[in-house]
Parts: structure tokens; sequence; C-alpha cells
């Protein structure tokens, strides 16, 4: 019983039945807790970039707690203790230059630069069905 679903699930994918689920490659910073005592009133400004595809905006401090960014259409979202930059699918795992920086008022809060690797992370339509997602994780 269990070969005869095992080979459907495998006949399904080869054939073309595959789902449509989406997902996005992504570069995450765990941030120092330090980070997360932003005010409302503070002017801070966030650089995100790997390799060529960057986020550049303010962050926004709300007065419940929640920090994000919004630039050129792109929304970065700061949860508790981490920044996510959404990338460009690649199709397949690959490496670069990841940076982060934090500045206020033109001055260097934070900043971050190293070589990283995305690694392959599922592929949420099944084992034999696009797309491959990637993604790593870097801790400040």
């Amino acid at each position: 019983m269990v070969r005869l679903v095992l080979g459907a699930v495998v006949l399904s994918s080869v054939s073309g039945c595959c789902t449509q689920a989406g997902c996005e490659d992504r570069l995450t910073w765990s941030l120092p807790a330090s980070f997360m005592g932003l005010a409302p009133s503070d002017t801070v400004r966030v650089r995100a970039c790997f390799e060529t595809t960057c986020f550049d905006g303010p962050l926004v401090a709300e007065s419940d707690g929640r920090i994000w960014a919004s630039a050129d259409g792109k929304v970065l979202l700061v949860l508790p203790s981490q920044l996510s930059l959404s990338l460009p699918s690649s199709g397949s795992a690959r490496s670069g230059q990841a940076t982060l920086e934090f500045s206020r008022n033109g001055r260097t809060l934070i900043t971050d630069s190293r070589a990283v690797r995305l690694d392959d992370v599922g592929q949420p339509n099944g084992p034999l069905c696009p797309p491959t997602c990637f993604s790593t994780r870097v801790q400040l």
C-alpha cells in the first residue's frame, strides 16, 4: 500500500499535476536585542543588500512596537529581532555579498558585510515541481 501511494505522488509530479504555490528567495539577518529599542520619533535609515538587490529606506517605529520600512514599492518588515530581504528567484543555490547598514542622521549605527550562501530550503509544490526556494540567515 505504501509503495502505491508513493508511486502515485511521483507519477502525478512527473505528469504535470504540480500545485502552483510560490515562494521567495530570502536573506534574513538576526538583529541584536538592543536594536529593537527604537522610539517612534527616531529617524533611522536601513540599507540591506544581496549583490545588486537592495532595499534602501527609512525605518518606521510604530507606537505599538512594530517596525517596518517601505521604499520603491517594496516593504521590508523588521520583526522582533530579525530583518528579511526578498530576493529575485534564481532557481539555484548561489553565493554573494550581503550588506546591512543602519544610520541615523547620516551617522552609521550598525554595518555588516559578509559573503553568504543561499541554501535550498525546499519545494512547496513537491519534490519534482518548481519552484525551489533558497534562503539563509545571518547573525549580527
